[in-house]
């Protein structure tokens, strides 16, 4: 379904298709809805849940899973701090990802942020959707949990990047205007 609606839409150089992301509230995982319909049924005999709605719910919440129930045609929504979607984005263009973020922490919040700088748009796809299937915790994750040190260099690292992103953002506004002064 996901991969026909983009066949047919127009992939713009500034647009971020956002694909609303579920999960098994069990680790016991039936089949994969198929449909936005066999979804509702799921999240209505809460078997299913926004992902990480317990968790990380800054992650996702900005996709506004009410309006995305009943919609029929994409919306757009705006960028939030901690914002982290799946999106589907035209390669062409794209600002890289930070390497300054492997492993586990900040590298999708990082993307969202530079790709709301650049001007990008976040639409959300009304009948797409992906659900996460359930894993063990990754090593990287298991190290932000237990190490301190991991967690201040990755507190480091937001600083410096909301820092060189900000530069960069005066940086381009002064070299884009037309005023002189």
């Amino acid at each position: 379904m996901l991969c026909k609606k983009l066949v047919m839409t127009n992939l713009t150089n500034k647009r971020a298709f956002v694909v609303p992301a579920f999960e098994y509230m069990s680790n016991q995982v039936p089949a994969i809805p198929l449909t936005k319909n066999e979804l509702l049924i799921e999240l209505d005999a809460q078997r299913m849940q926004i992902f990480r709605r317990n968790i990380w719910i800054q992650g996702h919440v900005a996709t506004d899973y009410d309006r995305w129930r009943n919609a029929d045609q994409e919306y757009s929504v705006s960028w939030r701090t901690d914002y982290e979607p799946y999106i589907v984005v035209k390669r062409r263009g794209l600002p890289p990802y930070d390497q300054r973020f492997v492993g586990f922490g900040w590298n999708k919040v990082s993307h969202m942020m530079s790709l709301n700088a650049a001007g990008y748009e976040f639409t959300v796809l009304p009948d797409a959707f992906v659900v996460h299937q359930p894993h063990l915790p990754s090593f990287e994750m298991a190290r932000y949990r237990s190490l301190s040190t991991y967690r201040k260099c990755l507190k480091a690292l937001k600083g410096e990047f909301v820092r060189d992103l900000i530069r960069e953002q005066r940086k381009n506004r002064i070299s884009n205007s037309t005023d002189p002064f």
